[in-house]
């Protein structure tokens, strides 16, 4: 059983989903801040992506529960990365609040990390298994409000 093989495609769709912010963000306005803002998200996204990329190719169906978590801290560490880069940014007027949420909806990838480390580590396939759906559940659920606040901020930055 590899407790990473099927998380990974949840995992892609932090970076797929934020890249959105870049693509769609422009909009009548403020459009200097606006375009600012949208820069600054995309070069924070385009490091997670790079991160992300390594960590896909190390992810095997024959790593080994030690790789596996290797593999969950380097996620984790990939994340708080782009939570701390996003937190950085000087968000304009209007998505000032949709952006923190953003910050802590990516932060909140290191809460599900932490509580699934222990899961992950046992030898009891019981408690791994636990930890394995449990963590991709919350995988799934910060993926749908991180998809759920862009959508927003996309629409703010609109107008």
């Amino acid at each position: 059983m590899r407790a990473l093989t099927s998380l990974l495609p949840a995992l892609a769709a932090v970076a797929v989903v934020a890249l959105g912010l870049a693509l769609t963000g422009c909009g009548s306005g403020d459009a200097e801040a606006r375009s600012a803002y949208v820069a600054a998200a995309g070069r924070a996204v385009a490091g997670f992506q790079e991160s992300f990329g390594s960590l896909e190719s190390d992810v095997r169906a024959t790593s080994t529960p030690a790789q596996d978590r290797r593999t969950l801290d380097r996620f984790g560490t990939a994340a708080d990365e782009l939570a701390t880069s996003l937190g950085a940014i000087r968000a304009p007027a209007g998505v000032r609040r949709l952006h923190a949420r953003l910050v802590a909806e990516v932060r909140s990838f290191r809460t599900l990390i932490d509580r699934a480390r222990p899961g992950f580590a046992s030898r009891d396939p019981r408690k791994v298994i636990t930890a394995r759906t449990t963590f991709s559940a919350g995988v799934e659920r910060v993926n749908g409000q991180i998809t759920r606040t862009i959508d927003a901020i996309n629409r703010a930055l609109q107008g």
